[in-house]
């Protein structure tokens, strides 16, 4: 994602290019991430928009991206949104 312009904190690039298991790494950190901003948010009223998208056509990552999504619409539900 990094040739989109996205850029990654030191510690995630390290994580995932040192990980066995990069994908299923990267939907944890992703879902830490949401959680930690849902848990922050004081400010209930300004909308949050969260997209998954898959721009592979790997299946293993199309998978993930599947996953990906249903954990982040578990994280969203048990936050009452």
């Amino acid at each position: 994602m990094q040739w989109l312009g996205i850029s990654f904190p030191e510690s995630t690039l390290r994580t995932l290019n040192t990980s066995e298991d990069a994908l299923g790494d990267s939907l944890r950190i992703c879902a830490a991430n949401l959680s930690h901003i849902l848990d922050a948010r004081v400010d209930r009223t300004v909308p949050l928009g969260v997209n998954v998208e898959s721009v592979s056509i790997r299946k293993d990552e199309i998978a993930a991206s599947i996953d990906l999504f249903h954990a982040l619409h578990a994280i969203v539900a048990n936050h009452g949104l």
